[in-house]
């Protein structure tokens, strides 16, 4: 069941240049905030004196889980030292089953968070600590059946909630579900909560991660490889940015054969460019990589 829930940050042109050969692209992605396989038990998470939380199975199989009969919130958020209480926007992913269970995102003490509430098999609700011990209902609760054609909690399921401002998006297994808003938290962390409303309940989970937000960039590089070029020869490099009304800096970022993408090349041209460099060439490698930012 476990998933790379790490989202693509942005696409950077990326070239293998080999002689005589076509050009290809690649894409980077984004490093995680924090992630967490439960491998390594529960050193990432406040539990506040809970005993309701566990791992079950180790290694690859490891999954955190929660049980209780208890009626109040039994909590377990990451630590600040992984995730700080500033975070602001991030997206939450995970697997996970259960019969009734909470996401915390926002978290900076016991009286403010927001939770989203998934129970009844197939609904969603989202609540609010706003500064207050007492929490409040954000909007009407949500069908999940109505969006996903046989959906049961009960079942292994893949969860994103985007959380981008004063808009939280839930998305399914893939399908975008529903969409909360709400201006009242701005900044806090992560985190998962069980609570029973009389029979026992409990939640597994597998593989949590968060994740920056994927942010468009205002302009976009638009830029043509050579197709071929002779071995040994300096090979030049020029691209255009399109919508870019302000000053930029422009990189060209390369290698050789295998080596890292670590050295750089300041790209010289202003507004939408063209911007130029040149990548001199070596009789060491076989290729020359690189990839190309703005901002």
């Amino acid at each position: 069941m476990k998933r790379n829930l790490i989202r693509t940050l942005c696409l950077l042109l990326a070239v293998l240049l080999l002689p005589w050969y076509s050009l290809r692209a690649e894409a980077t992605v984004a490093n995680p905030l924090f992630t967490d396989s439960f491998a390594g038990g529960l050193g990432n998470w406040d539990l506040f004196g809970s005993t309701a939380w566990t791992i079950e199975g180790s290694g690859e199989a490891a999954q955190l889980k929660g049980a209780t009969s208890a009626t109040s919130p039994q909590r377990a958020v990451v630590k600040s030292a992984k995730l700080p209480y500033s975070s602001t926007d991030y997206i939450v992913g995970f697997s996970a089953k259960g019969d009734r269970f909470r996401v915390i995102f926002r978290y900076s003490s016991s009286t403010n968070y927001y939770f989203l509430e998934f129970k009844n098999t197939k609904s969603v609700e989202l609540w609010k600590y706003p500064n207050s011990s007492t929490n409040v209902q954000v909007g009407a609760s949500v069908d999940i059946g109505s969006h996903i054609s046989g959906f049961n909690l009960t079942d292994w399921h893949q969860y994103q909630i985007e959380v981008k401002g004063s808009n939280f998006k839930l998305s399914i297994d893939g399908v975008a579900v529903t969409t909360f808003t709400d201006t009242s938290l701005t900044a806090g962390g992560v985190g998962l909560s069980v609570k029973s409303m009389g029979p026992a309940v409990s939640l597994n989970v597998e593989q949590l991660t968060v994740s920056p937000v994927v942010v468009e960039p205002a302009f976009t590089i638009e830029h043509t490889p050579l197709s071929e070029i002779p071995y040994n020869t300096d090979l030049p490099v020029s691209f255009t940015l399109t919508g870019s009304s302000t000053p930029v800096s422009a990189v060209i970022h390369y290698g050789y054969g295998d080596e890292a993408l670590d050295q750089d090349i300041q790209a010289t041209g202003s507004g939408n460019g063209p911007y130029t460099g040149t990548i001199a060439s070596t009789n060491q490698s076989s290729h020359i990589r690189y990839y190309l930012t703005a901002g």
